[in-house]
């Protein structure tokens, strides 16, 4: 595995500071929905996105207390996998994360939380424009996921 400078780090952390710029132009609906708790956030989730009926990849992902966050993927077509890290944070409803990919990529998301409880989450992708996937997640128990893209002893 490739190792990223601090730089990368840095990167990721500026992406999310500008996407609390983001918070500003959340839609009404999704400020008013303070009741989304985000401590139940945090922890180890898994789920399988499906696409028009079509089984696309199975994630699990671990959200840290330190605000990282590292997200596996295994695609049923292709048998391939990849790896997200980076840092996650949670207002009004509303999760952002940004991530480095495994292939050196950036990805920035956000996600307006539809319903969270202890055991489960459902979730619909706001942003980047024009993409409004849904996902459901269930709570699984504790996992070691170790950092293989950012340097695990600089974090």
């Amino acid at each position: 595995m490739p190792e990223f400078p601090i730089a990368m780090k840095i990167y990721c952390q500026s992406c999310l500071i500008l996407c609390a710029i983001f918070f500003a132009s959340v839609p009404a609906e999704a400020q008013d929905k303070t009741d989304y708790r985000c401590d139940l956030v945090l922890g180890d989730w898994t789920g399988i996105y499906t696409h028009e009926g079509n089984r696309i990849y199975q994630f699990d992902s671990a959200l840290d207390e330190d605000g990282s966050i590292i997200v596996d993927f295994a695609y049923f077509d292709t048998g391939r996998t990849d790896r997200h890290e980076g840092y996650w944070l949670c207002k009004d409803g509303v999760l952002t994360t940004g991530m480095a990919t495994r292939y050196g990529g950036s990805l920035i998301y956000h996600y307006q939380i539809l319903d969270i409880d202890e055991d489960s989450m459902d979730y619909k992708m706001i942003a980047p424009a024009g993409v409004f996937d849904t996902f459901h997640s269930t709570r699984v128990g504790a996992r070691i996921m170790t950092p293989e893209i950012f340097d695990s002893q600089e974090r």
